[in-house]
């Protein structure tokens, strides 16, 4: 597997660190009031919104040819932001929470592990991704 580091992921990295700073605080907050009607709607609009970013960013690749590569790219970006930045959260203000770490790192690995073969599975499929900033015509 052969992964560069572009300029869309670098932007969409700082925009992950930025959504994740502010999803940890919501979390930290409704978990601490034990308010579930504000934890899980902003657990799925979070995902929503980095699947929404992935996306954004993920369009504007140039001379992309395998698709399902540039995907597994933004999800082992996504995966690693989060869960680092998830780690100094847990560690510096919910050291009760550890066990649930190891837990949601270890399922989100095993998906990220499908993803990886999904992606050299379909290495062979070549998709055209071109620039939308540059290019004229519609995706």
């Amino acid at each position: 597997m052969n992964i560069r580091m572009t300029k869309p992921i670098l932007k969409f990295s700082v925009l992950t660190i930025c959504l994740t700073v502010i999803f940890l605080t919501i979390l930290h907050f409704s978990i601490m009031s034990q308010n579930a009607r504000i934890m899980f709607p902003s657990a799925i609009f979070f995902g929503v919104l980095m699947f929404l970013n992935g996306n954004f960013w993920g369009r504007r690749e140039v001379n992309v040819k395998n698709g399902a590569m540039l995907g597994f790219a933004y999800h082992l970006a996504t995966f690693i932001l989060f869960n680092f930045m998830q780690a100094i959260w847990i560690f510096g203000f919910a050291r009760e929470n550890m066990d649930w770490f190891g837990y949601a790192v270890t399922g989100w690995f095993i998906g990220l592990l499908f993803h990886a073969l999904l992606a050299k599975w379909l290495g062979g499929i070549e998709v055209e991704i071109r620039d939308v900033a540059t290019t004229p015509e519609k995706l």
